[in-house]
């Protein structure tokens, strides 16, 4: 199945769980909580020829952060994007910001070695540091806020008794700040817990757009509805529909980029389903200690989710992620995706005794095979690099490949290539080898290629 049938069966899958249903007076919406609040900025269309260091296709958090890393540097970016500025991964994400993404630290542990596995968790830790430092340095009002993670359980099973004690050990021997909990304050019954201090979480789709906002400049330009149709590697330009862009680098961060070989790696699009409610202030829990400080928190179990706090305008919510799921198996079974979110919405409400739901949507996302994001690079006179697989981690996993992506273009050492080239997983290795050799078969003798007959969109949204 190539890209453009997967990008059609998506649209699909989306269209069909956009239904409107009601309880009362509340509406429940279709579409992310994010969007309820209107936006501030619009970005203009690309309206002439330029030449520029730097072009980056897709305006989503790798996107916008790559190009904040090269202005600062003093490189002159475009980023180009063919619908709207975090209007994809960005405005579908749930905003958590973890050094797990999503991910069993046993896992990691086991596929890497601890020495690995603890770099891995600072590369990812110091993202959310570099997320908290665009915050600081713009002045952005995106509700950020230093949180803990919560790993919990929901029974006294040994099983899952000791996931969580061996979840903490790996994580304390990683150097990570955290420690074993009992009986914590939450409006529900839970077993053990780990708490992991200083995880994060955001508005991710204000604070993709207000960064693009900030970095917005004759040196720095940001457009949108610009969807870029064609490369020309021998005359190292791309073109628009009206324009062309002469370039040094091109930087590709759609995240369903073409040409990831998927019957080697698991780049194929999954979907996480999430639902947000209101909540009393009686129940404002989870909360840490005295404080009432809001957490993450992450349940363990076949069913598990990952729920976090958010004040929206006047009214606390609870937003709840899970059921996460290959979109191929969504789409064979259209009931599918309506029980899961009926599932979801139901554990939301018995959870914390939340009024009827009145945000739900479908983030849809490409894991990798091994959990890490990919970045392949494409030497030449006109070098290409070509970054995916961020998982539903995406802002943590698309801000560590912008920061590698600037790192090779100022020719500065990745500390991550001892990472990416020690992958246990061997598909992996052929995946990225693969990638770039794809790559180069885009281009034809006379180095042209159409990115409208690739099997890609140029858009950010997966």
């Amino acid at each position: 199945m190539c890209f453009a049938e997967l990008n059609v069966m998506m649209k699909r899958s989306l269209s069909q769980s956009a239904v409107r249903c009601a309880s009362g007076m509340d509406v429940c919406h279709a579409a992310p909580i994010w969007t309820a609040q209107p936006d501030e900025k619009a970005f203009p269309r690309l309206t002439q020829d330029l030449h520029i260091d730097v072009a980056i296709i897709g305006a989503d958090v790798c996107g916008i952060t790559t190009a904040h890393l090269l202005k600062s540097a003093g490189f002159t970016v475009v980023v180009l994007e063919a619908e709207t500025v975090g209007g994809a991964a960005a405005t579908h994400a749930s905003g958590v910001l973890d050094v797990t993404a999503d991910q069993s630290l046993q896992h990691l542990s086991a596929g890497w070695g601890q020495r690995k596995t603890a770099a891995i968790l600072a590369g990812r830790s110091g993202a959310i540091d570099l997320i908290e430092a665009n915050i600081t340095q713009h002045a952005l009002h995106c509700d950020f806020a230093r949180v803990p993670r919560i790993f919990y359980s929901t029974t006294t099973s040994d099983a899952e008794q000791s996931t969580i004690q061996t979840e903490a050990r790996i994580a304390q021997d990683c150097g990570l700040l955290a420690w074993l909990a009992r009986d914590l304050p939450l409006p529900y019954m839970t077993g053990a817990a780990l708490v992991i201090a200083q995880q994060a979480q955001c508005d991710p789709r204000r604070y993709v757009r207000q960064l693009a906002k900030a970095l917005a400049s004759p040196q720095c330009q940001i457009v949108e509805h610009s969807p870029v149709i064609r490369l020309n590697a021998a005359r190292r330009t791309l073109h628009t529909a009206a324009h062309t862009v002469r370039v040094k680098h091109i930087v590709m961060t759609t995240h369903s980029a073409p040409r990831w070989n998927a019957s080697l790696i698991r780049l194929c699009p999954w979907q996480e389903l999430a639902v947000a409610a209101p909540i009393e202030s009686t129940h404002m829990a989870p909360a840490m200690g005295p404080a009432m400080e809001p957490a993450i928190l992450c349940s363990v179990g076949e069913h598990a989710t990952t729920t976090r706090l958010l004040q929206f305008g006047q009214q606390r919510y609870a937003l709840m992620t899970g059921e996460q799921h290959p979109l191929i198996h969504n789409t064979t079974n259209h009931a599918t995706g309506s029980q899961r979110h009926a599932m979801l919405e139901t554990r939301l409400q018995s959870s914390f005794l939340s009024d009827a739901v009145r945000f739900k949507w479908t983030n849809t996302y490409y894991p990798s095979a091994d959990g890490m994001p990919m970045l392949a690079h494409l030497p030449g006179a006109l070098p290409i690099y070509l970054a995916g697989g961020f998982g539903q981690a995406g802002l943590v996993q698309g801000t560590l490949v912008a920061q590698r992506i600037a790192k090779a273009i100022c020719g500065l050492p990745d500390p991550w290539q001892d990472i990416c080239h020690g992958r246990n997983d061997s598909r992996i290795k052929r995946a990225i080898r693969a990638a770039s050799h794809e790559l180069r078969r885009w281009f034809d003798e006379s180095g042209k290629t159409n990115l409208r007959t690739a099997g890609h969109r140029s858009a950010s949204r997966p």
